[in-house]
């Protein structure tokens, strides 16, 4: 198959009128020089005249061929043959900029680095009839550009991305990417993509992967370019938080470590030191911690029970630093700190707990209370027995399969969640379906209520947990398939649910692949969590494995952050809800590098927020505002996440079974070279054009010198002149032998 990679260079070849046009026009200018007398001399002008001519022609060819063969090399013709001839491909190379890519082993280039080798080798190595682009895949994709035959104009930017600081997905590269196919696809064309990534759990979403291969109709071949280290030796501060208990009197700022799993089992521990500093008026504390591979590490740092919090944000460092840097530091925002306030809200059909549907709920909470006591306070209610009061007082509210809610209660729940709390939904089979789908979700308010969609039939089918966002801060500690079992959770029922359209809405887990089991929503500046599960073990084996606990201790921090704790992840749009003394004058927000930023603040409600986007350093921010009293100041923190620490390597096996029907393949990089081996059958005809072009020009320097009579005039006149003379009678004489 023949093409070019840059067709539109072929314009070029309106330069060939160049040289037509010079030769057509070309100023006969006859210069006079006055002679004495000229009939003794012999006419040999004919001679010369017919010899330019076809001088002129010659010159005229070589000039035109030159001007055709600079403009071929520039539109780069392509010959593919094999298997590759015929076929068209649309090329999208995705280079993953996640913070993990930033990792330094012991041995060898960053995966950054090494990924960046393999997608200049992608983007060069193309075959006659393929469109390329390059996707860089961070917290929100970024595509260079449009689909084009030479993609070589991306390489400068690629070459210049650096690793981002917070937690990427690859599924919004295919998010992008899915347009794009649509629009763009060619008839008798298929789909090539190039993922070059280190290849950790997290990385995935089979939500994301199904989607995109049940909305692509062309066929679509799937290469995984695998550029992570093959050992693993990683420790971050997964979780810090302030403990308080009344008797005996004591606060203390509680840290806990976590080694990546994926350590070698032979690793030996490792002795790190924690660092507390940042806190005015306190001494910097240090910790030292036995780091052993697959084991929790936990530390404390007493401080007085006097002490202060107002505007306080505890700085916590894991020193010295490990190969990836960017999780060694993390920020406690003790301005909002306290123990974490959890309603619970469940019935009570018996007397006996263990028959109680949130028998298995209460058993979790208390034993993450006893963990870490002074940092979980837990109230549980009859639904009949709610008041307004103890709704607005609490952090996290959790319905415990409750049959039915009045109607104060529930608007009491939707103005905490949308003032900053959250709330946990469990159902079940003693609810009331027809209550759920008319005031839990309302029709004519569908994304300011708690249930992002109607509950549908019970489904008696057997399903297994699939499509979980690894990668998302509840499930990031649960995504090691041999230290976590939540890949193996199984439902024997639970409520046929659509999928949610809604922008605010994301399914965090799925029953089997079509049904929701578990639901993210954002409503206001809080969030809801719909678990299709009942929050024993009828319908679901969850609360029976150890991660169950783990899960809801992840779920109860996540929900508890935001405006609740003023600490945010990076990248996601900040709400804030500003004093009631505020005014509506601008609010100066300073990044931690100390550049401010003035934001405008609105109405709600009684109160007024403020909503920044695009915040992309992590650290302490300062926010300022104006308020009836005078100026006033608080501190808000931005984490970096710790979805890129947990390196762990995806399973092939798992991964081919995302992908299919799609062609799949995993490529590892040479060890020695960093290369991938590609088929590539093709030539490129840019160098032999660019010789043919200079061989062109040197003949006709060449023929210009020994053709043209101006440039050499011996080479008309020699002949002539030793022949015939200059005049008639020098040539008669010769005849005559005189």
């Amino acid at each position: 198959m023949f093409g070019f990679l840059t067709p539109i260079a072929l314009s070029g070849l309106a330069l060939l009128s160049v040289p037509i046009l010079l030769h057509i026009f070309k100023p006969r200018k006859v210069r006079q020089t006055p002679f004495s007398s000229l009939r003794w001399l012999r006419a040999s002008q004919h001679r010369m005249s017919r010899r330019i001519k076809w001088h002129q022609v010659l010159l005229l060819m070589l000039r035109a061929s030159l001007v055709v063969l600079l403009v071929l090399a520039l539109a780069k013709p392509i010959i593919s043959f094999g298997d590759a001839a015929g076929t068209r491909s649309m090329r999208f190379v995705v280079l993953d900029i996640s913070r993990s890519m930033d990792y330094q082993p012991r041995r060898g280039p960053r995966p950054l680095d090494a990924g960046k080798q393999v997608a200049e080798q992608l983007v060069r190595q193309v075959n006659a009839g393929d469109r390329t682009t390059v996707i860089l895949a961070g917290r929100r994709p970024q595509l260079l550009g449009p689909l084009v035959g030479d993609a070589n104009a991306y390489l400068t930017p690629m070459q210049a991305a650096k690793a981002e600081p917070g937690d990427s997905d690859l599924g919004g590269a295919l998010r992008m990417i899915q347009p794009l196919v649509a629009t763009e696809a060619e008839p008798d064309s298929h789909v090539d993509l190039y993922i070059v990534t280190d290849n950790h759990v997290r990385n995935w979403s089979q939500a994301d992967i199904t989607r995109f291969v049940s909305r692509t109709d062309l066929p679509v071949r799937v290469h995984v370019v695998d550029v992570g280290a093959e050992t693993v030796e990683n420790a971050w501060i997964a979780d810090a938080r302030l403990a308080e208990t009344a008797q005996p009197a004591r606060r203390e700022v509680r840290v806990r470590i976590s080694p990546d799993t994926s350590w070698e089992n032979g690793t030996s521990p490792v002795e790190r030191t924690v660092r507390l500093s940042g806190l005015d008026g306190i001494a910097e504390q240090k910790a030292k911690v036995l780091i052993v591979p697959g084991r929790f590490a936990n530390v404390a740092f007493e401080l007085p029970v006097d002490y202060d919090l107002a505007g306080q944000v505890a700085r916590l460092a894991l020193e010295p630093g490990d190969a990836l840097a960017g999780d060694d530091v993390h920020h406690l925002n003790l301005d909002k700190a306290g123990a974490t306030r959890v309603l619970l809200i469940a019935p009570t059909p018996t007397a006996v707990p263990e028959l109680r549907p949130d028998y298995h709920l209460v058993k979790a909470l208390e034993a993450l209370g006893d963990a870490s006591p002074g940092t979980l306070a837990v109230t549980r209610v009859d639904p009949h027995e709610i008041l307004a009061e103890p709704i607005a007082a609490s952090d996290v509210i959790i319905l415990a399969e409750v049959p039915r809610l009045p109607d104060s209660t529930r608007q009491a729940i939707e103005q905490r969640v949308a003032a900053g709390g959250s709330a946990i939904i469990f159902v079940g089979p003693s609810i009331d379906e027809a209550h759920y789908n008319a005031k839990m979700h309302d029709p004519l308010r569908p994304t300011t209520c708690l249930l992002p969609v109607p509950l549908g039939d019970r489904s008696a089918a057997g399903a297994r947990i699939a499509q979980v966002r690894w990668r998302h801060p509840i499930f990031a500690a649960l995504s090691d398939p041999v230290h976590s079992d939540l890949g193996q959770v199984r439902f024997e029922r639970y409520f046929r649910m659509a999928w949610p359209e809604a922008a605010t809405d994301t399914v965090l887990a799925a029953a089997g692949d079509t049904v929701p089991a578990i639901i993210e929503r954002r409503l206001g500046d809080g969030r809801v969590l719909v678990m299709n599960m009942t929050p024993n073990d009828a319908w679901t084996d969850l609360p029976r494995r150890p991660s169950y606990i783990v899960m809801l201790d992840r779920m109860v921090t996540y929900l508890t952050g935001g405006t609740a704790r003023n600490t945010f992840a990076l990248g996601e749009v900040v709400r804030i809800t500003l004093p009631e003394d505020a005014t509506d004058a601008p609010v100066t927000v300073r990044t931690p590098a100390g550049t401010a930023l003035n934001v405008a603040s609105m109405p709600a409600g009684t109160r007024r927020i403020v909503q920044i986007e695009g915040l992309t350093e992590p650290g302490v921010y300062d926010v300022r505002y104006a308020g009836s009293g005078g100026t006033g100041r608080f501190p808000i923190v931005v984490q970096a996440g710790g979805g890129e620490s947990v390196m762990v390597p995806a399973d092939v096996q798992t991964l081919g079974a995302w992908w299919e029907p799609a062609n799949f393949n995993v490529i590892r990089p040479d060890a020695r070279t960093g290369r991938v081996e590609l088929k590539v059958e093709r030539m490129l005809l840019e160098p032999w054009l660019i010789v043919a072009a200079c061989a062109v020009l040197l003949a006709e320097m060449f023929f210009v010198h020994w053709l043209c009579p101006k440039m050499n005039p011996a080479v008309v006149s020699a002949s002539i002149v030793a022949r015939q003379g200059f005049l008639k009678n020098d040539a008669a004489g010769r005849e005559a032998g005189t």
